[in-house]
């Protein structure tokens, strides 16, 4: 009866070091670049958070494939009334300029500023940057006369995908060649004098 009891004990602790070691890790990533951070405390709980320039862009860089969700949270001056409007400026890789819009973000219930006298963090809006492979350089900055801006970044790997493979040379002349590229097949007809 003890060796089935001792059985079934490695087999739990098997199986749930299994399932620990298959959970998709996120981790929290701090900019090589950024003007300031900032304490908010989120149900009881402290985050940094890293505030946006106009002038100095916040650089992360990391390893993909991955999703980086980015979190931002507008900042309320104390004698601000209303909602809030800001939008976010990042780079991918020094490529095309791309443009991130928040509208009507209204004051947070449950987050504050350690230091009170920054006045009250916004509501929390988020978005995600699916990553490649390889090494990637993210730049992130907000536009002049902005209402204040503090992001958190998380990253969570993924599994690589596989790339999948198509006969170089079709058996047919006129035959299409299908090019598969970011899980996008694209048709082009081969024209030869064979």
């Amino acid at each position: 009866m003890k060796k089935i009891q001792l059985i079934i004990l490695i087999l739990i602790f098997a199986v749930s070091g299994v399932f620990a070691q298959s959970a998709k890790k996120t981790k929290a990533l701090k900019p090589t670049k950024y003007t300031k951070r900032l304490s908010t405390t989120v149900s009881e709980k402290t985050r940094y958070y890293y505030s946006l320039s106009t002038e100095t862009p916040s650089i992360i860089n990391i390893q993909g494939p991955g999703k980086l969700n980015v979190i931002t949270r507008g900042r309320f001056e104390p004698k601000h009334e209303g909602n809030i409007n800001y939008e976010i400026h990042y780079t991918i890789d020094g490529g095309e300029l791309q443009v991130k819009k928040f509208n009507n973000v209204s004051r947070s219930k449950d987050a504050t500023y350690v230091k009170g006298s920054l006045g009250v963090p916004g509501r929390s809006m988020d978005f995600d940057i699916e990553l490649d492979r390889g090494y990637h350089n993210i730049e992130f900055k907000i536009i002049i006369g902005s209402v204040p801006v503090a992001v958190r970044y998380l990253f969570t790997a993924t599994k690589k995908k596989k790339q999948d493979w198509i006969a170089y040379c079709p058996s047919q002349p006129s035959e299409p060649v299908d090019i598969i590229s970011r899980e996008e097949s694209i048709s082009y007809y081969r024209f030869s004098k064979d």
